[in-house]
């Protein structure tokens, strides 16, 4: 199969793997992955990971949970000031918040990285540039 709906092709062009690249496609639209261009329904990158390393799954009710208090006395604590004075309930709620956000700049990161290394310009997005100190690619 040939590359394509890729952020950025010219290093899957130029590396390509056999057997896998000709058989194997990625659509950004919908992150869906296609095999034998048929629509992969395997699992997912994200569960392959988790399978891969043994220990609890990531459960961020249960980690804040824990945490809570601590982050609370701790003045030198990454979420101190988020959640010194804040109920339990709205601190969950701005703790989940600020991960979903850290996730989705993640994503965002990773796509200009991708950009970046396969040499075509991308505009940064703002919040991006702010938070990482990026420029535009």
């Amino acid at each position: 199969m040939e590359a394509h709906g890729r952020n950025a092709l010219t290093l899957a062009k130029r590396n390509s793997v056999k057997g896998i690249d000709d058989v194997m496609a990625f659509s950004e639209e919908g992150h869906t992955y296609f095999l034998h261009k048929t629509r992969y329904t395997g699992p997912s990158t994200t569960v392959l990971v988790e399978n891969a390393f043994s220990g609890d799954p990531f459960d961020a009710p249960v980690i804040i949970a824990r945490y809570l208090a601590s982050w609370r006395k701790k003045s030198s604590s990454k979420y101190h000031k988020v959640v010194k004075s804040l109920s339990d309930r709205e601190a969950k709620r701005e703790i989940l918040k600020l991960w979903r956000q850290a996730n989705e700049y993640g994503t965002e990161l990773h796509a200009a990285a991708e950009y970046l290394l396969n040499g075509e310009k991308h505009v940064v997005p703002k919040h991006i540039q702010i938070e990482y100190g990026y420029k535009n690619l």
